[in-house]
């Protein structure tokens, strides 16, 4: 009998339309294929249809190992269930803590590693460190830093770091807390140990020895003496030469200098510090902005008064060339005033005293005829008082109308006659 599983709200239904149809396949069949459809049938047994939901495939969890929370130092052991390479990890040089890969001992990363590197990771295997202790070194001859350093960096303390490995059954060696200064610099040259029997060396190029030619008695005195004058020259200069090396050692003397201390580390600011520094920028920036703009200003009203200047300059330029034209007019009108006054006096010189008396007896009694008249000369009106007509001023003088003579003062409403005249005339 075959099953088929099916997942449905209306499994009566499906039910009876899969076996209605599985018999009528196996009917058409049996007449195409000539065969008994009933035993074919009963064969089969029908088809059953199972109500129920497919099973989907669980997956299997792959199985971790708990790690360390903290990051810890190399403990000379192996942690059993990690992969066998070794990681960085802040320049520690540990254990990486990735799971191998299915039967293998090391991770993806580092069997990826160990396929570059002839079989092994980058930093090589947990199994070599343990081996070579504190003597082992990377690729590179790096050591390992000293966890104390990492622990300085991170904020770990000895008691977390000392419980934390505690927990993978793991003793952190004492050696390891202590925080190490790395020298800077140069390494120091090993000196040399001058070896107190051997013979100082000469200094410069070795002399050349003469080669000396016998030929007779002469040739052999001439050979002896050149043989002693080199056997001098040797002496002065093994002295020069052991004077020189005296010279030499005392100048090699090393002077002890003493290590210049490393400046301190400066101390974190606070919040109120870093808060009143920002004050500080902040007040400083706006004193130089308003700086900028008072400067700005002052330059501005320096034009401006440059400007007032310049323009008031023009103007006295204008108004001097305007005074200075007019009294060049002036000038000029003066000089010919004085040609015509010269000319007149030339003219007058020719005219007889006499006459110049007489012209000014006139021109006397013509003036003064002249001046009386005008001072006489008086402005009125005419008005009436009482029925008789008088002449009046602007300063209420009143005046006989046919006389014309001064006979009082209008107040207003009456004539106020003067001493003197009578009142009966009017």
């Amino acid at each position: 009998m075959k099953a088929v599983t099916i997942v449905s709200r209306t499994m009566k239904g499906v039910r009876e339309a899969v076996c209605e149809a599985a018999e009528i396949a196996i009917r058409a069949c049996a007449e195409e294929y000539k065969f008994s459809a009933s035993e074919a049938i009963s064969k089969f047994g029908g088809v059953e249809v199972v109500d129920g939901k497919s099973k989907k495939k669980q997956k299997k969890k792959k199985e971790t190992l708990a790690k360390p929370e903290l990051t810890l130092p190399f403990c000379g052991m192996e942690l059993e269930g990690f992969c066998h390479g070794i990681k960085l990890n802040r320049g520690l040089y540990t254990q990486c803590m990735n799971m191998p890969v299915g039967s293998g001992v090391f991770c993806t990363t580092c069997a990826r590693q160990a396929a570059q590197n002839e079989g092994k990771p980058t930093y090589g295997t947990i199994e070599e460190r343990i081996a070579k202790g504190a003597c082992w070194r990377d690729r590179k001859g790096k050591a390992p830093t000293n966890y104390g350093n990492v622990m300085l960096k991170l904020n770990i303390t000895k008691e977390a770091a000392v419980a934390e490995a505690e927990k993978f059954g793991m003793t952190i060696p004492e050696e390891q807390f202590e925080v190490v200064k790395a020298k800077k610099g140069r390494p120091a040259k090993a000196k040399k140990e001058k070896d107190a029997n051997a013979a100082p060396k000469k200094r410069g190029r070795p002399k050349k020895t003469k080669k000396v030619v016998t030929g007779g008695a002469g040739d052999d005195l001439i050979a002896n003496l050149v043989a002693q004058a080199q056997a001098c020259q040797v002496e002065e200069d093994e002295e020069s030469v052991a004077e020189e090396s005296v010279a030499e050692e005392k100048e090699t003397e090393v002077e002890v200098k003493p290590k210049a201390k490393k400046a301190t580390r400066k101390p974190k600011k606070t919040a109120e510090e870093k808060e009143a520094e920002k004050l500080a920028k902040a007040e400083a920036k706006a004193k130089k902005a308003a700086e900028k703009k008072a400067a700005k200003e002052a330059d501005k009203l320096a034009k401006k008064a440059a400007k007032e200047a310049d323009k008031l300059a023009k103007k006295a330029a204008k108004e001097a060339a305007k005074l200075a034209k007019k009294e060049t007019k002036d000038a000029e009108k003066l000089m010919k005033a004085v040609a015509k006054q010269e000319d007149a006096n030339t003219e007058q010189d020719e005219i007889s005293v006499e006459d110049l008396q007489e012209e000014a007896a006139e021109l006397t009694l013509e003036d003064h005829v002249e001046t009386d008249d005008e001072d006489d000369e008086v402005e009125v009106e005419k008005f009436e008082f009482e029925g008789t007509e008088y002449l009046r001023d602007v300063n209420g003088t009143v005046y006989d109308m046919e006389s014309q003579e001064e006979i009082g003062t209008w107040d207003g409403e009456n004539i106020v006659m003067m001493a003197g005249v009578d009142s009966d005339e009017d």
